[in-house]
């Protein structure tokens, strides 16, 4: 048997889904293992912070970033479908400095993943265990674009990747994560902010 040993993380972020609370588990369970599961191989440990403060993890890192629900004020950097926007991080006015909130549009979302289609047939039509599973799975995917918007301190997109600016239905549920990997460009940047970040007393706040 072949032991293969997870290099230890980079940075440990803190992500506060408290405000999700009202979803059902299987989606909140989903949407946690897809975006954790898209940024292990770049160094980031997702701690994920349940009603109450629970850390499910190790002990988070400087950051805390909370996720919350729609309608939020500001000016967005977001993926969508159509003219839906699904996800927004908020920068601060006039800076290039996000603010530690990030805001999911799940009524754009589940509209995007019901319409799409799965095995031939509209998710909509497919029993609620198969819909939930695949609308944790696009919702875990914009929250892990959302986190690339925050950790590399930047507002644009890519044409490709995790950080392109919009993002098909069935994209967004198929079962391959290539989809949603890194541009080759932006790796680069990635790893100039973790060393920053990794210095103790770092925050995303304090990157310029």
């Amino acid at each position: 048997m072949t032991l293969v040993l997870k290099p230890a993380p980079i940075l440990h972020l803190s992500v506060d889904i408290g405000a999700l609370a009202a979803m059902p588990p299987r989606q909140i369970q989903t949407m946690v293992r897809e975006a954790t599961a898209i940024w292990e191989p770049y160094g980031v440990a997702l701690d994920w912070v349940r009603p109450g403060g629970q850390v499910l993890g190790l002990p988070a890192g400087h950051d805390v970033l909370t996720i919350i629900r729609d309608n939020a004020p500001g000016q967005p950097a977001t993926p969508t479908f159509g003219n839906l926007p699904l996800g927004v991080v908020w920068f601060l006015e006039g800076r290039d400095t996000p603010e530690n909130t990030v805001t999911l549009s799940i009524d754009a979302i589940n509209r995007t993943v019901d319409d799409a289609q799965w095995a031939n047939r509209r998710v909509a039509d497919w029993p609620p265990g198969v819909r939930e599973e695949l609308l944790g799975r696009a919702l875990g995917r914009v929250v892990a674009h959302e986190i690339g918007h925050y950790l590399l301190v930047w507002r644009a997109h890519t044409p490709d990747g995790l950080m392109r600016a919009a993002f098909h239905g069935e994209v967004l549920i198929q079962p391959g994560r290539r989809a949603f990997e890194l541009s080759d460009r932006l790796v680069p940047r990635l790893r100039t902010r973790l060393a920053q970040l990794s210095t103790p007393g770092s925050t995303v706040a304090g990157i310029r």
